[in-house]
């Protein structure tokens, strides 16, 4: 759902559905919304980055 069903920036990019982390030193940095203490904070998070699709799953 987060990613769009594939049409997200993160999807488009990425190819992957919300991974944190990176993919051979790959990765895409994208703004989220985190949690924090119970407060909505707008911060800054790394997703793997995959060369296609089916590297993805």
């Amino acid at each position: 759902m987060e990613s769009g069903n594939g049409t997200s920036l993160l999807a488009n990019q990425g190819k992957i559905y919300l991974v944190q982390g990176d993919f051979k030193g790959e990765s895409v940095i994208i703004q989220t919304m985190e949690y924090v203490n119970g407060v909505p904070v707008q911060v800054w998070n790394k997703f793997r980055k995959y060369p296609t699709w089916e590297e993805s799953l």
